[in-house]
């Protein structure tokens, strides 16, 4: 059991209903449609549900999946790899968080690279579609995420200065001749 598990009412009273259903049921939002699906912001990548810092977003990868997916290592202390079985046939390896066994999401592998690798901590990086409810993203304001913001800055400096200059224009104007109004 993790260090910040609580029980399933806390958590039905603590997450909303979109993120309760990811973490807590596994449930994975429609293809193409989660918040970090197609985005590219630098930051951090927490556990929705207890702040554990999971991913960062250097390790997000593109794929086609319609999902965030993120290049994890199975020994990563932060999250854990379950291998789940069903009589269906539908067998997968579930991505939890170490610290509230809140569902991340799936490895995008079916055979798992050798069930036996993955349990004695061998495998490497696994490739995991995460669902966008499970996590929060914590952003760094970096340019490769907002080159606007240093364009608009530019832009900014260049109407305050030209502002400053009209000004001490007319100030000039009216010390030499008077109003401006000519009176």
């Amino acid at each position: 059991m993790g260090e910040k598990e609580q029980s399933e009412e806390f958590w039905q009273k603590k997450l909303s209903r979109p993120v309760y259903e990811a973490l807590r049921l596994g449930k994975l939002e429609a293809p193409h449609t989660g918040a970090y699906a197609h985005t590219n912001y630098s930051g951090v990548y927490l556990c929705a549900g207890c702040d554990t810092p999971l991913c960062s977003s250097d390790m997000k990868v593109d794929d086609s999946s319609g999902y965030a997916t993120f290049s994890i290592s199975p020994n990563d202390p932060n999250v854990r790899f379950v291998r789940t079985y069903s009589d269906d046939g539908l067998d997968q390896t579930r991505v939890i968080c170490a610290a509230c066994s809140g569902s991340l999401g799936v490895t995008s592998d079916d055979d798992m690279r050798s069930a036996d690798d993955l349990e004695q901590g061998t495998a490497q990086n696994r490739f995991v579609h995460v669902s966008s409810n499970s996590l929060v993203l914590k952003k760094s304001l970096t340019p490769k995420n907002y080159p606007w913001a240093f364009a608009a800055f530019a832009v900014f400096f260049a109407l305050v200065g030209f502002l400053v200059w009209s000004w001490t224009t007319q100030v000039t104007e009216v010390a030499n001749y008077g109003n401006i109004d000519g009176t």
